[in-house]
This record gives structure tokens, C-alpha cells and sequence, in this order.
């Protein structure tokens, strides 16, 4: 993982307060603790009204809820600021997607559950210490997912665009910077009732993704990147 040293000293220094106790936060509490002993003092008055003492016990409640809730947003996990720094990482994660366009246009799609939105099918790429495989190794690799997946032998699939996009991985909560290739197979209509899918694929167009609220909000780079770049090279 490749980090800018610049960039980690003030991710730390903004978010210091949140996992160190600060100085402000220790004062609020105190404050709190202060309001709880003076409910509580009072309401041990002798010969106090009922109805006080039952308004007594409601600021005593709100109070406590107050306090958890207080903590609750404060808390900042060893997870939480792990995220965080890998989010500032250089480190690229690199991914195959499948574009399989139809006559009519449509690309199939494959509804998500972890993004909840609709994704192309993809390949995660194969990582070295020198970087990724080279296109025509991973484009075999692609080739091997469609024959496993999609039970059908693709011909004239290509690699058609390669790019770097940075996005917010909705799975892992961080903003990533994906190394992604994009192969794109024009389908033949003999070969679409050849091709084995399940509940969870649609074919769909662009016009289509691009009102699709969840899709566009969570995928919108990559369905612009299809239409402006993939789609054009057929």
C-alpha cells in the first residue's frame, strides 16, 4: 500500500479528536455528569410534589439517551480509521469488466446484493509484484468466466477501453481507485438462448441504467464510461 505522507499527517490531524479524547468532548461530559447529580439531587427532596419528581425522572431520561447517543456518534474504531487511511492509498484494485452488447444495444447487467444496484459481470484481475497480468492473459481469464458462467464459448471479444476510475466501493465503505478493463463481446442473436443466466441478470440499455436510481447513484462512472467510450468502439 502506497500512502503520501503529506496526506496521512492531516487525515490524522482532522480526525485526532475522534479517537483521542479531546479536550472539548471531556468538557461536554462533564457538563453532563454535572446535570445528571443536580436532577438527581433534586429529586430526593424531601416533600417534593409529585408531578416534579415525574418531571424530574423525564429530564433525568433524556439526559441519559442524550449522553449514549453523544458517545455512540463518537465512537471511531481501529476499523474506521484503517478505512480511512486505505482510502487515501495510491494502491489500485484491479477489475475485468464484461460488456456483452446485444443487436438492439442492450448490455446484461447483474444485479448486485452487497451494492444493491446493478453491476457488469467482472473478473477480478490477477495482482504481482510487477502489476497486473498483461491484457491477453487476462482476457483469456475473462474468456474462462464467460464459458463457467454463461456456459458459451464468445467469439470476437476484444479488450475495447482501459482506464483508471476512482469511486466509492458502496462494499467496502472506502474510495477506491479501480485499474479497470473493460472487454466487450457483440453478441450474436444465435448465441443469446445459448447463454445460461440466472434471476439475477438483465439485459438492459443505457437509457435504461441511467434512471435506474440505485445504478446511476453507485455505478454511474462506469455506465458513462460504456456509452462514451465502450459502446462507441463496436
Amino acid at each position: 500500500m502506497q500512502i503520501n505522507e503529506k496526506d496521512l499527517e492531516n487525515l490524522l490531524l482532522n480526525n485526532r479528536d475522534k479517537y483521542c479524547w479531546g479536550r472539548n468532548y471531556t468538557e461536554l461530559l462533564i457538563n453532563f455528569s454535572s446535570i445528571l447529580t443536580s436532577i438527581l439531587c433534586l429529586y430526593y427532596v424531601e416533600n417534593m410534589d409529585t408531578w416534579l419528581k415525574t418531571t424530574l425522572l423525564i429530564l433525568l431520561a433524556i439526559t441519559v439517551i442524550a449522553l449514549v447517543s453523544f458517545v455512540l456518534k463518537l465512537r471511531y474504531t481501529d476499523k474506521t480509521l484503517f478505512n480511512e487511511i486505505c482510502a487515501i492509498s495510491s494502491e489500485k484494485h484491479a477489475f475485468s469488466n464484461l460488456v456483452i452488447v446485444k443487436t438492439d444495444n442492450k448490455i446484461l447487467m447483474k444485479y448486485d446484493p452487497r451494492w444493491e444496484c446493478y453491476l457488469l459481470p467482472y473478473v477480478k484481475a490477477i495482482t504481482t509484484l510487477n502489476g497486473t497480468l498483461g491484457d491477453k492473459e487476462e482476457l483469456n481469464r475473462t474468456i474462462n468466466f464467460i464459458q463457467d458462467s454463461l456456459k458459451v464459448t464468445p467469439e470476437n471479444i476484444k479488450l475495447a477501453y482501459r482506464t483508471d476510475i476512482k469511486k466509492y466501493s458502496v462494499s467496502d465503505k472506502i474510495n477506491k481507485i479501480y485499474d479497470t478493463r473493460f472487454f466487450l463481446w457483440k453478441i450474436k442473436d444465435a448465441d443469446i438462448s445459448r447463454i445460461a443466466l440466472s434471476n439475477d441478470y438483465k439485459w438492459m440499455s443505457i437509457e435504461e441504467l441511467e434512471i435506474d436510481e440505485q445504478t446511476i447513484k453507485k455505478n454511474k462512472e462506469t455506465i458513462e464510461l460504456v456509452k462514451n467510450y465502450v459502446i462507441n468502439s463496436i
